[in-house]
């Protein structure tokens, strides 16, 4: 029978580490006590077991641990900003653990790989070497710090698009469009939750999920990467100290410098594949200038629609809207923001940002537009037959209406309507104009106001003893010219032009009263029999 004895009493433990803290030695010992056998009371080291551990946890070699930490350092997963920090984000205050707990929290991620759980941290941890690695899983004698967590054979991204990209896979569970819009068949309503987030690399690199509007052919300059690492070809690849590549993932630091190394390799900018020039500096090729203007032009369009945030230098904050806008204009929206919010400027897949965006641009000349509309009368009477037309228009092909009575003119080829207001009131007016690529719409609030008087009145006393006072109060609605009134006393004042005036009824008896409204619209009249009694004193 083999007995493992407790690691503080066998003989051949290290007396160095009874000076550790606990939580320090049962990291190093974790794993070693098949080190050391008992057989029949006698104590074993096995010289050769250890050796696994050497592989890693080994003063000799600093590429294994302690050069990657440093590299890290300088990555931004080792910013705390990704966890505190708390944003504006298109019209709501967010906190960063908060709105994206899988990818802005280590033990978020490694929560969603092992369970696919979705849910908050209550203490989220920064984004470490073990959010990705996973160096102990296993038996021991097969830990290896190659071992990454979520390195599926491939990803899935939202739109349905396969990402396969083997080590970086990883990646792109974080790296990737976070939504993707859904839109009606004619217009989209703008709110804080659309558009791609500000990772979307992954789709860059590949090129999906954007709007594609007069191809289907998907254009892509680095396909070749998607054989190997995919993004990690060129961002880990091979590093430069602390500062590029490896565990820094970075290409450029804040000086401009740049780790052009891992694009000069065989079957990228040299090789086999005709991509003979060589790499000096990301920005040398002119094709990415011809982005950058592209990518400006629908930022000054976006800009003039309202959309995007004025205060915002950066051009990635947009502003959500109340009203829909148009299905065409929504697209290239979503266009605009894949290709800012990947950050490379073009350099990922310069074909597939230059398509998107000319695509875009191309769009936008094409979209439905209204200017306004007017009507012949905006002051009518009841039953008045009102003359809108619409201002001008682009790119329409069919006009309908909403006259603010809750009567709708729909599907029109015209663009110009005749409507008869039978209600009485102020009514707001709007107009939608389709076309191949969705609609435009435009409201005039208050626009029409439809009169039409109606008499109405009321007494303080309607009752009592001779000489009765009454006061008599207009209620009539409209917009009134003149009131006349008949008391119904022959004996006495009979009539009155005041709004509210005050009779003295001297006489027993039963009085009839009317009042008569009159407007430039029509006349109304209304009669209370029997209204007035007045009794003996």
């Amino acid at each position: 029978m083999r007995n493992i004895e407790p690691f503080f009493l066998n003989k051949a433990f290290p007396c160095f580490l009874l000076g550790l803290p606990l939580i320090l030695i049962l990291i190093i010992v974790s794993g070693c006590d098949k080190l050391v056998t008992e057989t029949t009371q006698v104590t074993v080291i096995d010289t050769t077991l250890g050796q696994a551990c050497l592989t890693c946890h080994t003063d000799s070699d600093d590429s294994q641990i302690v050069q990657p930490r440093e590299q890290w350092e300088n990555s931004r997963h080792a910013s705390t900003e990704l966890l505190e920090a708390t944003v504006f984000f298109n019209g709501d205050f967010e906190n960063t653990a908060a709105c994206g707990p899988i990818c802005h929290s280590g033990n978020g991620f490694v929560d969603f790989i092992q369970t696919g759980s979705q849910a908050n941290q209550s203490q989220p941890s920064t984004i470490n070497c073990f959010t990705c690695h996973s160096p102990h899983t296993g038996n021991f004698g097969t830990w290896t710090l190659d071992s990454l967590r979520g390195n599926a054979a491939q990803v899935v991204l939202k739109d349905a698009s396969v990402y396969d990209g083997a080590k970086s896979n990883m990646c792109v569970h974080c790296h990737q469009a976070a939504t993707v819009p859904i839109l009606n068949a004619n217009s989209a309503l703008i709110n804080n939750r659309f558009g791609p987030h500000s990772s979307t690399q992954a789709n860059m690199l590949i090129g999906r999920s954007a709007f594609l509007f007069d191809t289907i052919v998907v254009k892509n300059s680095h396909d070749s990467t998607l054989g190997r690492d995919g993004c990690l070809t060129c961002h880990f690849g091979q590093g430069v100290g602390a500062s590029f590549g490896e565990h820094t993932f970075r290409l450029e630091d804040e000086s401009g410098s740049q780790l052009v190394a891992n694009c000069n390799v065989a079957a990228c900018h040299v090789g086999t594949l005709g991509k003979t020039r060589v790499v000096q500096d990301f920005y040398q090729f002119e094709r990415l200038d011809t982005i950058a203007i592209l990518a400006d032009s629908l930022e000054i369009l976006l800009r003039a629609e309202g959309i995007l945030d004025p205060s915002d230098p950066m051009g990635i904050v947009f502003i959500p809207q109340d009203t829909a806008i148009p299905r065409g204009l929504a697209q290239i929206l979503y266009n605009y923001l894949m290709f800012r919010e990947d950050g490379s400027r073009g350099v990922h897949n310069a074909a597939y940002s230059e398509q998107i965006l000319r695509e875009s641009l191309t769009r936008y000349d094409s979209l439905p537009r209204l200017s306004s509309f007017s009507a012949s009368d905006t002051a009518v009477c009841f039953d008045d037959t009102v003359l809108f037309r619409a201002d001008s228009s682009n790119n329409v092909t069919t006009f309908s209406w909403a006259f603010g009575d809750g009567t709708v003119s729909s599907n029109l080829t015209a663009d110009s309507v005749k409507h008869v207001y039978n209600k009485r009131g102020i009514f707001t007016v709007s107009l939608t104009g389709t076309g191949k690529f969705g609609s435009a719409s435009v409201s005039r609030a208050n626009y029409i106001t439809v009169d039409s008087v109606a008499s109405n009145f009321s007494a303080a006393v309607d009752s009592g003893k001779a000489p009765l006072n009454v006061a008599f109060l207009d209620l009539s609605t409209g917009t009134i010219d003149s009131w006349e009134w008949d008391f119904g006393d022959t004996t006495a004042i009979d009539t009155s032009s005041l709004q509210n005036p005050i009779i003295i009824y001297q006489n027993i008896g039963t009085y009839t009263v009317q009042l008569r409204v009159t407007s430039p619209c029509n006349t109304s009249i209304l009669t209370r029999t029997g209204y007035i009694k007045v009794t003996a004193p």
